[in-house]
């Protein structure tokens, strides 16, 4: 059979390993906050009383380069808002408009064909990615931000 093995511990040792462990975590914790108080201070330059330096956003580009397509450098200046938003809708973020607001999950307009912003009843796909894209203007969600349009009342606007 089987032979049974007698194992003797010091409860006294493993008392001590507890409590040096519990000592050990506390270390790393207390690191971990003068960490984060280094962070903060270095970044926020709270020693000195100064204010944080201001990250500026990369400059806009003029109005006429942002009524170019970045992508294939077709110039919409002479053709209007509303054609370059088409543009961007149908030639190069038809996918991502598409997948954001027929194919993924939680959208109705397969069963409704209702726009989801506004309701109004859309009924091709070429169609809801115009709507979406030029009317709700979604598609300048996609487009970096040095060439995000600002925005314009006026839909038909012509520079």
């Amino acid at each position: 059979g089987y032979r049974v093995k007698k194992l003797k511990i010091d409860i006294k040792s493993t008392e001590e390993l507890k409590q040096k462990a519990q000592i050990v975590k506390a270390k790393n914790l207390k690191r971990e906050k003068l960490k984060k108080k280094k962070i903060l201070k270095d970044s926020f330059q709270i020693s000195t009383g100064e204010i944080p330096p201001i990250v500026l956003a990369e400059p806009k580009l003029p109005l006429e380069e942002l009524m170019k397509c970045f992508l294939c450098k077709k110039d919409f200046n002479g053709s209007g808002l509303n054609s370059l938003l088409s543009h961007f809708s149908e030639e190069h973020y038809r996918l991502e408009l598409e997948h954001n607001y027929i194919t993924r999950p939680g959208m109705t307009w397969m069963v409704d064909k209702r726009c989801p912003q506004c309701l109004k009843i859309v009924e091709t796909k070429q169609q809801l990615i115009y709507h979406i894209g030029v009317e709700h203007r979604e598609v300048e969600k996609f487009l970096p931000e040095k060439y995000k349009l600002p925005n314009i009342i006026e839909k038909n606007l012509s520079f």
